[in-house]
């Protein structure tokens, strides 16, 4: 008798497996990604996707993440990102030139995928320099890009510097919808706009809109805009080069790299210098500390809302710049990537995170930066750069994407079976059946 009820009791466990998932939160239940949109009218939608585009029912998120049932790929485990540019217009061999930040949008039109990255310009300007522009690329599956064109035409970029490291923001409480680039560019943060993001030629020309502290040597550097609804915010990471600035042969030893934000409802206004706003990701002022792996840097890359929380998708490491000041200085050098939540975007991030992800490899260079999170077909990706190893001191930066992947578990772990029995009295006879198993 006990052989057959405890058999029993299995292969009904498993016939009702698909309808067990479905109701553990966060295994087959989608996050309710969809807001609306008051007031549209016209050719603009009357509904957004927090990710752009739709996410499979069966896609993990980053509610999922936090929860401990999802991760994303380590580096091993992702899949190198082709970028193909014009040879013609591109310095390919200047190995700091390569790309690096890429944030991707989706295009409804000609369902093809659209991706913004720096890249460094063949031919120098009017003052003999080389420098950097953005660069939108085209791409079916989100793999394999290829150059389409450069963002800014090269009058503005002499004019205006270098342009790199873009991110963008979407309002959808405009109509026609309305896009924003945050950039980087000599040690300040910029912004430009566009109602027509996939042709290159209809980015506004870039404004400064956070400057570079030139008494404090404090940058404003990789910065990111997050628009929630009616509220914008704009953040930018702090390089703080200490009293000797960048033009230094070592450390005092109180360097750090940490991020700031504040509200900023005209997101094409200049703010002030880096130091306004609050700061939402500190760092130690000390480039030995060893209280935790992104003690040093925490240098935010990416800004997310999804649900009631807010996601900071940053690089860190235990030194605030790529490389430390060698032979004085022969310290490793600690770098991965990281994301922190809060419910409320400017405090109260917990900084413990999720952990360390794609951790580097190489001990010798700021050899994993840059995430940002894309949607792809669907599922959510966290696109990188990272060097190899060894590095030699030239060697190209490479892109890759970590997908957010479900945890391996099992049913039965999930839930105890006498609670899942317990569930299903109106079917069975729970105290029987549980004491059968001891006849």
């Amino acid at each position: 008798m006990k052989k057959i009820v405890f058999i029993s009791v299995l292969i009904f466990c498993f016939s009702i497996k698909s309808v067990i998932a479905s109701n553990i939160p966060g295994v087959q239940t989608p996050l309710p990604i969809v807001s609306s949109q008051p007031g549209s009218s016209g050719n603009c939608p009357a509904s957004y996707f927090t990710y752009q585009q739709a996410l499979k029912e069966d896609a993990p998120t980053l509610a999922d993440l936090f929860d401990g049932k999802a991760h994303f790929q380590n580096i091993a485990e992702s899949q190198i990102v082709n970028l193909q540019f014009d040879a013609n217009q591109i310095d390919t061999g200047y190995a700091n030139g390569q790309p690096s930040k890429l944030p991707i949008l989706f295009n409804q039109t000609d369902g093809k995928y659209y991706a913004y990255s720096r890249a460094f310009s063949k031919n120098p300007g009017p003052d003999g320099n080389k420098h950097f522009n953005m660069y939108l690329l085209s791409s079916t599956d989100g793999v394999n890009f290829t150059q389409v064109a450069p963002i800014f035409s090269q009058s503005v970029i002499d004019e205006t510097g270098d342009k790199l490291d873009g991110h963008i923001a979407i309002d959808y409480l405009v109509c026609p919808v309305k896009y924003y680039m945050a950039l980087e560019g000599g040690g300040s943060m910029w912004a430009s706009s566009s109602t027509d993001p996939f042709n290159p030629s209809s980015w506004s020309r870039p404004v400064s809109v956070v400057g570079y502290d030139l008494a404090g040597h404090k940058s404003a550097s990789t910065g990111v805009f997050l628009i929630d609804g009616n509220n914008k915010y704009t953040s930018w990471t702090v390089v703080d080069d200490g009293p000797l600035g960048m033009n230094k042969d070592h450390d005092t030893g109180g360097e750090s790299a940490y991020s700031r934000a504040i509200l900023a409802n005209n997101l094409l206004s200049y703010l002030g210098s880096s130091g306004i706003g609050t700061v939402v990701l500190p760092a130690e002022q000390n480039t030995h500390c060893n209280s935790s792996w992104d003690c040093n840097n925490r240098d935010k890359q990416d800004w997310k809302k999804e649900g009631n929380y807010y996601y900071l998708i940053y690089n860190g490491g235990n030194y605030y710049r790529c490389t430390r000041f060698f032979p004085k200085d022969t310290a490793p050098v600690d770098w991965g990537n990281g994301i922190v939540r809060s419910a409320n975007p400017l405090s109260g991030y917990d900084l413990k995170g999720v952990g360390k992800m794609q951790q580097s490899l190489n001990t010798s260079i700021c050899a994993v930066s840059y995430p940002v999170i894309n949607a792809v077909a669907g599922e959510l990706y966290m696109y990188y750069a990272y060097n190899n190893v060894p590095y030699d001191g030239g060697q190209k930066s490479l892109v890759a994407r970590s997908k957010l992947v479900w945890n391996s578990v099992d049913i039965v772990d999930i839930l105890d079976l006498r609670q899942l029995l317990a569930n299903f009295t109106s079917i069975f006879d729970y105290n029987k059946i549980v004491e059968g198993f001891g006849k």
